[in-house]
Order: structure tokens, then sequence, then C-alpha cells
């Protein structure tokens, strides 16, 4: 059995949850509507565990002041306990990577603990300053120069 499987295996035993490798070495689980990816990259032999926080609905995009907060927990890891916030298509994602190395089913277990704790606190916080924001940016139609413009932010000025 390969490392990353025999991990997920004894991992889905201690938690029991019913947790299956997919074929691109990644499973998923969920926590209170928090989708968490755990995704073996073996060029690095690490596990990634990712979540996206938040996630407009198409159409819509981030506005600033969430981007600025997210920035802010991000800045020097201390918001987001060592993780990474980072913007996947238009959805914000934490991440962090784990070492091989340094797992086994308790470690995972506590790391994936943390690691939902902290994306539900960022998630809870970014919701608060979304509705302090008025909601989400609407955006408009590519302008044929291939730049998406949104409101009501200006983003060049000339």
């Amino acid at each position: 059995m390969r490392p990353f499987d025999a991990l997920i295996s004894a991992f889905a035993k201690t938690t029991g949850l019913p947790l299956q490798v997919a074929a691109d070495d990644s499973c998923t689980l969920e926590y209170d509507e928090l989708l968490i990816t755990l995704q073996y990259r073996q060029g690095q032999d690490d596990v990634v565990l990712f979540a996206p926080v938040m996630t407009p609905n198409e159409g819509e995009v981030l506005p600033a002041g969430v981007l600025r907060k997210a920035l802010e927990f991000s800045y020097n890891g201390k918001g987001t306990h060592g993780a990474f916030l980072g913007l996947f298509e238009e959805a914000l994602v934490l991440s962090i990577p784990l070492s091989m190395n340094e797992l086994d089913a308790d470690s995972l277990c506590a790391r994936v603990l943390a690691f939902t704790e902290t994306a539900q606190g960022i998630a809870l916080e970014l919701e608060r300053m979304l509705s302090e924001e008025g909601g989400y940016v609407i955006q408009k139609q590519d302008d044929g120069m291939g730049v998406k413009l949104t409101e009501p932010e200006i983003l060049f000025k000339v």
C-alpha cells in the first residue's frame, strides 16, 4: 500500500470517517459546510490541506475590503496559523502543506482539526466583512480588451 493510502486508511480508522483516496491522490471530507480536501503531492512528498473559505456565485467577485482582510490574515501567517490564503478562480482558499515525514493518523487528526478551526474562523470573519461591504460585487461583461470591469470600484484612473 502506498504511504498516502496507508495514512488515509489509518486516519479513517481513527476518525471513523468513510474516507477513500481518489484517482488523483486526494480525499475530501466535509465539516459544518466546510469542504476540506487532502491532496497528496508526490513530487514534494507532502499533503496539502485546502478549503474554500469564501466562494462568490457565478458572475460575482469578492469586494476589495474582503480581499484586504484576507491579506491581513495572511501577513506573516499570523491570522492563518501558518496556512496560506489565495485565490483559485474566484474562490478564496485556505491551504497548508504538511510533510509526509511528519504525519501519522494522530498528527493528521490534530492538524485537520486545527486547520478546520482556522478555516471556520476566517470564513466567519470574512462573511462579517462581506456584510459590511454590502455583499459581492457584480462582474460586468468583458470590455473587449480582456479586462473584466467590476462595480462599484474604480480599477483605473486616467
